[in-house]
């Protein structure tokens, strides 16, 4: 039958080939994974020492965009999935810092009392969140986000961090930010040698 006939349905074979396309299309879309078309979430995070002071934050499109590009695709293992993790909690502060003034954050307690400054309180508090965020957006794959945990070794001692799990091991690793300036990866390591108190590298 000619291009231009009807078929005895009333429609082009031309008509029809376009729908389809149309069709396969709208099914591609709506099969790519759910956080490519989700929307920055606002989070709550900790901007001064102690947690004392929170701010809420959202993040632009084009910076949630360079985020969800860290997980774009799944991780082939756990060890690879822990320095993702750790490439987006960098990310992730780098980011908050120029909106919360905390880009100015030092290593470790830093000048402590300054304007931005975090302790590992908030150090600890604010990676937990991140984690979860990427937890909730369905960009972990190997692990799943634990409670954070503190090590007391002496009174004056206490330090916490940020904590999850590999499912597949059960074993539980550290992600302790606390160590560097704002922006740089944290620790990962496992929570055995973090209550140790052994150097990661």
């Amino acid at each position: 039958m000619p291009v231009g006939d009807l078929t005895p349905a009333g429609f082009s074979p031309l008509l029809i080939s376009q729908s389809l396309s149309f069709l396969l299309v709208a099914i591609f879309l709506l099969s790519l994974p759910s956080f490519a078309l989700a929307s920055p979430p606002l989070i709550k995070v900790c901007a001064n020492y102690g947690c004392k002071y929170k701010a809420e934050v959202q993040l632009g499109n084009e910076d949630w965009r360079r985020l969800q590009q860290l997980f774009a695709s799944s991780a082939s293992s756990p060890e690879q999935e822990r320095q993702r993790i750790a490439e987006a909690i960098a990310l992730m502060e780098a980011l908050v810092g120029d909106k919360t003034g905390t880009a100015a954050d030092q290593a470790r307690n830093g000048a402590t009392g300054e304007p931005g400054q975090l302790d590992c309180i908030a150090e600890s508090l604010n990676t937990d969140r991140y984690l979860r965020l990427f937890e909730k957006q369905g960009w972990l794959r190997w692990h799943r986000v634990a409670e954070r945990v503190k090590r007391t070794p002496w009174i004056f001692d206490v330090h916490w961090s940020a904590l999850i799990e590999e499912k597949t091991s059960g074993q539980l690793f550290t992600v302790d930010s606390w160590f560097f300036a704002n922006g740089r990866p944290p620790y990962i390591q496992p929570l055995a040698d973090w209550k140790a108190k052994r150097d990661p590298n």
